[in-house]
């Protein structure tokens, strides 16, 4: 790559990562202050808006909202496993066949630690330990919540009891706080083989008082990053996710913001929920690799929103649906959704649903995007490495960009030579623009050097890149996959291998593409450019610092061919011969 590429690719990843990076710190609260906060939410409820039927004696297996004490289950199901409380869903849902991100510690953090007195112990690159399973839920979330009223972030959840259980269906019974029947069921199910859970919810009016508000279901977490410091922004975080009205959105932690919904949720009451508008097609929570989404059977039956409970560092982002009422004594209203837990790939996500693949966001050029994962995966089946894979695809792209690199880099190379005497022709004829500008034409036309020549490779294949940047960065297939010294490609390199080497290939570069008659202040800037660069892939996924390090491997190689066949046709031999 030539120095305006350069230029180019870390202002543009510079500008992208910034529209797209969504930060938010780690959930720091403890669990009593959870437990105490929930409780007391559930004890403001206004008695004017209480609505007490008349109950009839209820059997064992279906106890009242008053006898119905703070229990905990463990659940179990499609690879999930969860702890399910009466009055909050599930929490700390992990993926048993799947495990969790390693705690990787760079080679530079961990002697800036022993610097500072911050760190004890040996250097672990990889964490201290492995890695236990993946969490997709975090142990303060409450997924698949239900309750009436105005939503989770203002009404208490319904308290509700097991009243059935086996491996493949829970059937949960109980009263909301506004004194509705709620009842729900989840059963193991399958969608084109994939391993599903049916949410079965009713909500039963048995009073001979009409209830007029809404009735919802709702899934939140804790926003939290994958990880800290400057690896923080290329490194998974868990967030609300949604496509309704055939928009995506996706929101961050603590007003971090949300994508196409154009507002922020925050600590302020009235800006806690944002409504959707258009059908729901599925909502959830996920991070880069892995989700847990409700996908509506009637998706013009219910509102989506995006919603948050609680405020600062202790608040839950995510996303509820509501049902609006009236519902009449006597009546019900049920709705049903399937729900998938587990990893995002795209195939197993458009086999549930198929606008549900849009989890795994590619970016503006996704429709380069898709070819590249495929190309990706075609070689992977043939190699069985994701490392080489890359490098395969690395080398296919190269070549089909390689005509138009190969004019680009031979008209840089001869600019750089005819570059003494434009200069001249600029200092002698600077009182004189336009004629100064014709004999530059001139000059450049009698050489074959097109000024434009070198924008144009890097003004077509800059989709491209920013497409195969977004499939490293987003495939869910390079999760905790080895290659060569590397334990995981979407993990930054702890040993700093591939930066520093990306680092001298770019000093290297320079020697080809630099002129030598640049200006004293653009030489400095360019001298700083690999360092610059080369400090970015301290914290980059290491899949994306292989395809780099084998670019401009390949281009260095090129750009030093090229030099060498023109210093050898300028040479006294090869003009006596062209002459002969």
């Amino acid at each position: 790559m030539d120095r305006r590429t350069l230029l180019a690719i870390t202002l543009s990843i510079a500008i992208y990562y910034a529209w797209l990076s969504i930060r938010g710190p780690q959930l720091r609260a403890e669990q009593e202050a959870r437990e105490a906060e929930a409780a007391a939410a559930a004890e403001q409820v206004e008695p004017a808006d209480v609505v007490v039927p008349p109950v009839a004696p209820a059997a064992p297996s279906e106890p009242l909202l008053e006898e119905i004490p703070e229990r905990e289950a463990p659940f179990d199901m499609c690879g999930a496993e969860a702890t399910f409380s009466t009055s909050g869903g599930l929490s700390g849902l992990t993926l048993r066949e799947h495990q969790g991100p390693y705690a990787v510690q760079p080679l530079y953090s961990w002697l800036w630690g022993k610097i500072t007195g911050s760190v004890e112990g040996g250097w672990h690159p990889w964490g201290p330990a492995e890695p236990g399973p993946a969490e997709v839920v975090g142990e303060y979330g409450r997924a698949l919540v239900v309750g009436t009223g105005a939503g989770p972030q203002v009404d208490a959840p319904a308290r509700l009891a097991v009243v059935e259980e086996s491996d493949d269906s829970w059937l949960l019974r109980g009263r909301s706080s506004h004194g509705l029947q709620v009842e729900q069921r989840w059963t193991r199910s399958s969608v084109n083989d994939v391993c599903t859970i049916d949410v079965d919810v009713t909500w039963s009016n048995t009073s001979s008082t009409p209830f007029s508000g809404g009735l919802w279901l709702s899934m939140h977490d804790s926003a939290v990053s994958g990880g800290s410091g400057m690896t923080a922004r290329y490194t998974s975080q868990r967030q609300p996710t949604a496509v309704v009205g055939d928009d995506l959105y996706y929101g961050g932690a603590l007003g971090a913001g949300c994508v196409q919904a154009g507002t922020r949720l925050s600590d302020d009451p009235e800006e806690q929920s944002f409504a959707l508008e258009g059908p729901v097609s599925w909502f959830g929570v996920s991070d880069r690799y892995f989700g847990f989404y409700l996908v509506p059977d009637e998706p013009e039956a219910v509102t989506g929103y995006l919603s948050r409970l609680g405020a600062g560092e202790q608040a839950l982002d995510g996303t509820h649906v509501v049902v609006e009422g009236p519902l009449a004594p006597g009546a019900s209203v049920s709705q049903s959704f399937t729900a998938y837990v587990g990893p995002n790939d795209m195939a197993t996500l458009g086999a549930v649903h198929e606008e549900l693949e849009r989890v795994v966001d590619l970016g503006w050029f996704a429709f380069f995007g898709y070819p590249l994962l495929w190309l990706l995966r075609l070689f992977y089946a043939g190699v069985g490495n994701w490392g080489v894979a890359i490098v395969m695809l690395t080398l296919v792209v190269k070549l089909l960009f390689f005509p138009m690199t190969q004019r680009s880099f031979r008209s840089m190379q001869k600019m750089q030579q005819i570059q003494p005497e434009l200069n001249r022709i600029r200092e002698e004829m600077a009182d004189n623009p336009q004629e100064m500008n014709k004999k530059l034409f001139e000059v450049m036309q009698e050489n074959n050097v097109n000024p434009a020549a070198g924008c144009l490779p890097m003004v077509v294949q800059m989709p491209v890149w920013i497409a195969l940047y977004n499939v490293l960065l987003t495939s869910v297939d390079l999760y905790h996959t080895e290659f060569l010294y590397l334990r995981d490609l979407t993990e930054p390199d702890p040993y700093l291998v591939l930066p520093i080497t990306i680092m001298v290939l770019m000093f290297v570069q320079q020697q080809f593409s630099t002129p030598t008659n640049m200006d004293p202040t653009q030489q400095q800037v360019m001298r700083l450019m690999p360092l610059f660069f080369g400090l970015l892939f301290f914290a980059f996924p290491s899949g994306l610092a292989v395809y780099v390090f084998v670019n401009m491997v390949l281009s260095n190689i090129q750009q030093w061919l090229i030099k060498r066949n023109l210093d050898t046709a300028d040479t006294p031999e090869a003009a006596a011969a062209a002459s002969s």
